[in-house]
């Protein structure tokens, strides 16, 4: 066990300017403070807008790190993914109002970042009118999945829809393999994934919030070329509702999120668009969901959200995830999540003095990209960090 610890620590020293990680980002002037808000990356910078109230929309430039304030939002927006196509900035699936019988809007919205202006776009028909839906862009149309009919009520949708921006020309598409909400899009390899989100239907009796616990670990592909959805292999490890989404550098990373706990999830997940294997990477400093996301620079950026489940603490602080390059050549690496096993949050694990067995069970840890693992009688095996990198790990029954 001692030569165990000594090598991950040497792996550790030896790999770390290399690893995946993301960093506070130190700026002069945060932005506002929101939660569900949305933002976008549209010439090299990146627009916060929306959440719970009237917020402005931010705008921060990566080159200088600075956030300037533009003009606020026509109207509450909150519970969306805005997308991009020829330097505009599309709004399809926001909410408007108080939880929780909160409305979709009935048109989407359209922002000009470099006027500063913001229009009504065409009608949303009105049988396919939701909010908190994912939205990605492919061949220059808008595709946006799931949502919720009425606000946190009721009507949780599976629906799938593509729109033209040039014609504005609205159709409806495949439904996708489940209903889910508070769910996030990302286009990768001709593909779209739906990852995240929950069924926030589901109420119990006596227990209206029940839904903060309908989380979806599954992670639907809508296949462009053949019109087709399926299902990968592997969930999410670590399922959670209203996290961040990209495609970069050939990888889709979903992070963040909060689920029926009551602070909000710090992981990171990394899909393989080829292969469909599901891992876990380096974790947000803090843990949040429903803050905005945008990839510039070929880094990925996180702003504002909330630090716990439901509306708060609200937060003003950004992150920049710089991915592993040299990772992309080495996928296999990359050890997929088994469905149905017992899996531990990185910040939730014993600290790194304590000592846990586990009598008749396989341990397989991960980290740097090297798995070990060790069949005993009885394995011993310490569950925590190691310098200041997290070790995940996942039993398994022999």
């Amino acid at each position: 066990m001692t030569a165990l610890l000594l090598l991950l620590a040497q792996v550790a020293g030896s790999q770390t300017a290399k690893e995946p990680e993301w960093s506070t980002v130190n700026v002069a002037v945060e932005p506002t403070a929101r939660h569900e808000a949305g933002m976008v990356a549209v010439h090299g910078k990146g627009y916060l807008m929306g959440g719970r109230g009237i917020k402005p929309v931010e705008e921060f430039d990566p080159a200088t790190g600075v956030w300037r304030r533009l003009r606020p939002t026509p109207l509450e927006i909150h519970h969306f993914q805005p997308t991009a196509v020829g330097g505009l900035v599309y709004v399809m699936t926001a909410m408007t109002g108080e939880y929780p019988s909160e409305t979709p809007l009935d048109r989407w919205l359209v922002f000009d970042p470099r006027e500063d202006r913001w229009q009504a776009g065409g009608p949303i028909p009105e049988g396919r009118r939701r909010g908190a839906g994912g939205t990605a862009v492919h061949d220059g149309k808008l595709y946006v999945a799931g949502g919720i009919v009425n606000g946190h009520t009721s009507g949780t949708v599976a629906w799938f829809d593509e729109l033209d921006p040039d014609t504005g020309q609205w159709r409806a598409l495949p439904e996708a393999p489940r209903p889910r909400d508070h769910c996030s899009a990302a286009v990768s390899d001709g593909k779209l994934f739906l990852v995240g989100g929950r069924n926030t239907s589901h109420h119990e009796p006596g227990a209206f919030t029940a839904f903060f616990g309908a989380v979806i670990p599954e992670v639907d592909v809508y296949d462009f070329a053949s019109g087709e959805w399926s299902t990968l292999r592997q969930p999410l490890a670590v399922p959670t509702t209203a996290g961040g989404l990209v495609a970069l550098n050939g990888w889709i990373y979903y992070f963040g999120g909060e689920s029926a706990e009551r602070f909000a999830h710090s992981e990171t997940h990394r899909i393989d668009p080829r292969t469909g294997a599901v891992g876990l990477t380096a974790s947000l400093n803090r843990g949040r969901h429903g803050g905005g996301v945008a990839v510039i620079g070929g880094k990925a950026y996180i702003a504002a959200g909330s630090g716990g489940g439901g509306g708060g603490p609200e937060l003003s602080s950004t992150e920049v995830f710089r991915p592993d390059r040299r990772a992309l050549g080495a996928r296999g690496n990359l050890r997929d999540q088994a469905a149905g096993r017992q899996h531990t949050p990185a910040s939730r694990r014993t600290p790194a003095t304590t000592l846990a067995s586990f009598p008749s069970q396989e341990l397989t840890s991960w980290h740097s990209g090297l798995w070990v693992t060790m069949e005993p009688e009885r394995a011993t095996f310490v569950a925590a960090n190691i310098g200041h990198l997290r070790v995940p790990y996942r039993l398994r029954q022999v």
